[in-house]
């Protein structure tokens, strides 16, 4: 794995605690409106609410709520008592094994590059299994009965991406046909080898090796 990742198998969704938000000096807050302000004039970003992360282990993860902004700030230069912004992905499973990959559009966060089924950040007052089928609804119009024996697979860490992600694999059912939301994904295909597909998007070029191997290892 590449330094300052770690992927941890799970059996279960861990329990999340919000608590409250870590206190900013006047540096780190001027930082984080700034990102608001440029967040706020970007015609396709939206500064809206996130959960960060102050302690993360597979059981159990310590959150607080912020906005966009935080983790954007958070990127460029750590924020304190703060280990990133919490995500929920999903690597979803077709036929012999193959994992469905999206290509975002130049329009959003991390443009151009492919990564995994489905993600987006974690958001407050909702469970994250609920948060998944919802992501997966909204990038690729797909149900949940379209997402076929539905589980936890694996917490990640990024130090250096500055992002906790808790994925989850799924088999896609036979017969799907995802509906793209144009403005966020360009197109999705099937593939066991992401490289060979294009240039793969920073974050998930740091662990998707391991997820493959998680979610196909019983294939």
């Amino acid at each position: 794995m590449s330094t300052g990742v770690a992927v941890r198998p799970l059996d279960r969704v861990p329990a999340v605690e919000l608590v409250a938000a870590p206190d900013l000096g006047s540096a780190d807050a001027a930082r984080v409106e700034a990102e608001r302000r440029r967040l706020g004039a970007h015609p396709a970003m939206f500064d809206g609410p996130i959960l960060m992360v102050r302690a993360a282990a597979p059981d159990r993860l310590v959150v607080y709520a912020a906005t966009y902004a935080w983790h954007t700030a958070d990127r460029a230069r750590p924020l304190p008592a703060t280990a990133g912004a919490l995500g929920v992905q999903l690597a979803m499973v077709g036929d012999g094994g193959a994992i469905l990959w999206q290509r975002r559009t130049e329009a959003v966060d991390h443009p151009g590059g492919w990564t995994i089924s489905v993600a987006g950040c974690a958001v407050p007052g909702v469970d994250l299994e609920r948060q998944i089928v919802a992501e997966a609804a909204e990038e690729l119009g797909l149900g949940r009965g379209d997402l076929e024996g539905l589980a936890p697979l694996a917490l990640v860490e990024s130090e250096r991406g500055r992002t906790v992600q808790v994925v989850f694999r799924a088999r896609l059912r036979a017969g799907a046909t995802a509906a793209l939301r144009e403005s966020e994904v360009a197109e999705v295909r099937f593939g066991r080898d992401l490289p060979e597909l294009g240039s793969v998007e920073t974050l998930t070029a740091s662990w998707w090796r391991e997820l493959v191997r998680l979610a196909t290892e019983d294939e």
